[in-house]
């Protein structure tokens, strides 16, 4: 089965190793090598493009607009596409690399990573979405059609002609993803898919509103606490907070508020009406789930969690740093914290069934 996702880091080596494969791919959406090979006035220079080619997927990856999506069936990565948004207009997104490997299909994998692009770039509030290919891909030209583009017209150069085709109407599909229904849509199939899976009795225990607009989130583990008064912070062992999820989401992201008014968790990153700050938001990757679970680290003072460069609360700072120096944080186990979609482990019974 094929898997399409956002690349991250560890994605880079996987993808380096195939596009050096000596083996012909399926799709390569700027084939230069051979552009270059048959051209009077270029000589070949297959290693200095590549390593060219290679550094830009860096920047894609790590860019806020911009990134790559990989296919996997299994451990096998079968082809990535890279794209970046402002490519002719500020709303515009542009496919700037399609790679398909030599074992797998055009049409197979090349369909699924333009999908998940154009869906990107509605989510991302993009009007338009282009891609321009060598004038002779006939096949991608069908692929292409078949996906709703237009072709839109011929870019020559001295050696080549490539074709270029735009999804034109994403600004209309935008407007029926985020409508009422498609919203409700979604947070019932991240709350089946992405956060009731972290339910964890005794630990982490998760509920919502009949709309999804709101979910209730208990943790039941060892936290400080700081009280209105301004009293030394203290233990405490359950902690209560809601997700509150608006009219735009995912476009906007959603609040976090700890429910208890008169005291709030002692951590830089809470503000001091009890508000947690959740950081940067980016629909491409962050959900209910990735939220609840940002929380969670913070209820635990993980120190790789915490943000001094950006603080809600600097009044904990010397609180933080004290206790990050007596060797007090995390204060309970950041590895048994759920990680969105994941279910918990099956216990192994002791005895075997003969």
């Amino acid at each position: 089965m094929l898997e399409i996702r956002m690349a991250t880091e560890g994605d880079y080596h996987n993808m380096v190793t195939l596009r050096l494969s000596p083996k012909k791919p399926s799709y390569l959406i700027h084939d230069d090598e051979r552009i270059w090979a048959e051209s009077e006035r270029h000589e070949p220079t297959r290693g200095a493009w590549i390593t060219n080619q290679m550094e830009d997927w860096k920047r894609y990856m790590q860019g806020e607009n911009s990134g790559i999506f990989v296919a996997y069936e299994g451990d096998a990565l079968q082809g990535f596409a890279a794209y970046y948004h402002g490519y002719g207009s500020r709303f515009e997104t542009g496919v700037v690399d399609l790679f398909v490997a030599h074992t797998v299909s055009l049409a197979k994998v090349a369909r699924e990573l333009l999908i998940a692009v154009k869906r990107q770039a509605v989510i991302d509030g993009q009007n338009s979405l282009r891609i321009s290919i060598d004038h002779k891909d006939q096949e991608m030209k069908e692929l292409l059609l078949s996906l709703g583009a237009e072709q839109e017209g011929i870019l020559g150069c001295c050696y080549t002609y490539y074709e270029e085709y735009v999804w034109k109407h994403l600004k209309e599909e935008r407007e029926m993803a985020f409508s009422p229904a498609m919203r409700q849509a979604r947070l019932e199939n991240e709350w089946l898919n992405i956060v009731e899976p972290m339910n964890r009795p005794g630990f982490v225990e998760i509920t919502h509103s009949t709309d999804y607009s709101k979910f209730y989130v208990t943790v039941h583990a060892p936290s400080y606490v700081v009280s209105k008064g301004g009293a030394e912070p203290t233990l405490k062992y359950t902690h209560k907070f809601t997700v509150y999820v608006g009219s735009n989401y995912p476009a906007d992201k959603p609040r976090v508020v700890f429910d208890n008014k008169d005291e709030r968790i002692a951590h830089i990153n809470v503000w001091d009406t009890g508000t947690f700050c959740i950081g940067e938001w980016a629909p491409k990757m962050c959900n209910i789930g990735t939220t609840i679970s940002k929380c969670i680290h913070a209820i635990g003072f993980d120190p790789t969690n915490w943000r001094k460069d950006s603080m809600a609360c600097s009044a904990n700072l010397a609180f933080l740093e004290k206790k990050e120096r007596e060797g007090a944080f995390p204060t309970f186990d950041m590895k048994k914290v759920p990680i969105p979609g994941q279910k918990a482990p099956v216990k192994q019974s002791r005895f075997r069934r003969i």
